[in-house]
């Protein structure tokens, strides 16, 4: 009816890079895009200059590449090189006693996705995915019932619906009715502020929303570690 169920999952920092051995934000010399083309890795830095490090967005992209390219396990773990048919066995180093992917490496420094950083991104997407499903069932609402799924803000401005599959927070029916909406947090300022109703009409927006709170909540705790897989 008129209900607006609302949640908020708090995923940490890695998809702006913050908890990532080589992340960084979406500036100069952040890889941008991550693709595997048989041996050869393919990156792409914003400005085009030499990569300083890898924003959120390129190391989900990398993720998907590794899954599908069967260096990483769908249950979070870099394989070894040895069990990597192919040459790209050599971008395979161990980091602080775990495996890591190289994903660039000159004179002056070495970019690679590690296994605490997969572990990490895990954390971050589970924590989402447990959020949509324990919406879903507060609410009794089927993901097959969807009509519009919204991404927005930069980060989602260039994350792809089959990304997030991939990684397990989409699932099929959620792809195929997702878009993205420029600045959507700032465009609904800007309608606040131009709107005639003025801030009644956010208050009266607010009183509709019912908010599920995750902190505490065992089936969160319980979908959380389900969905910690890929």
């Amino acid at each position: 009816d008129d209900t607006i169920w609302a949640t908020s999952a708090a995923a940490g920092p890695a998809f702006e890079g913050g908890n990532l051995s080589c992340g960084m934000v979406a500036l100069p010399g952040a890889i941008s895009s991550v693709r595997i083309e048989g041996d050869r890795v393919r990156l792409q830095v914003i400005g085009n200059g030499q990569p300083i490090g890898i924003c959120g967005s390129a190391a989900v992209e990398a993720i998907n590449e590794l899954l599908r390219c069967d260096i990483l396990e769908p249950g979070g773990r870099l394989r070894d090189s040895g069990e990597i048919p192919s040459n790209l066995s050599s971008r395979l180093i161990v980091h602080k006693g775990a495996n890591a992917f190289v994903l660039h490496r000159d004179a002056e420094r070495l970019i690679f996705l590690s296994q605490d950083d997969v572990r990490q991104i895990q954390l971050a997407k589970s924590a989402i995915r447990a959020a949509i499903e324990l919406l879903a069932e507060r609410s009794r609402i089927r993901f097959q019932a969807l009509t519009d799924v919204v991404l927005t803000g930069s980060f989602g401005s260039v994350l792809q619906p089959e990304w997030l599959k991939t990684i397990g927070i989409f699932d099929e029916s959620m792809v195929q009715v997702s878009h993205f909406t420029l600045e959507g947090a700032l465009a609904g300022a800007e309608i606040a502020l131009t709107h005639d109703e003025g801030f009644e009409a956010v208050e009266n927006l607010a009183k509709r929303f019912r908010v599920v709170p995750l902190s505490g909540t065992p089936l969160f705790e319980t979908l959380f570690i389900r969905n910690i897989d890929f």
